[in-house]
């Protein structure tokens, strides 16, 4: 879960705050990661009644691009 990596990293001596701005990088990762499988479900959830929809039906590019690799809220880069 990641506290073994921060204890090894802290003990190889890098500064804390680069730890923390990799804590925030990989929170905003998940939290997009997150959104994307929301705009999936919602997506496959509009769908339902729809006879073309498969288990492998993609959300649109288009959607998936507003919730993707945006800075952190600190402005860290994530891409």
């Amino acid at each position: 879960m990641g506290q073994c990596q921060l204890e090894r990293l802290r003990l190889a001596g890098v500064p804390e705050h680069q730890i923390d701005a990799v804590i925030e990088i990989a929170r905003h990762i998940r939290d997009e990661a997150s959104q994307k499988l929301d705009v999936a479900f919602d997506e496959a959830a509009s769908n339902e009644n729809s006879p073309e929809i498969t288990a492998d039906k993609s959300p649109d590019v288009e959607t998936i691009e507003a919730v993707c690799c945006t800075p952190t809220a600190s402005g860290q880069s994530c891409c």
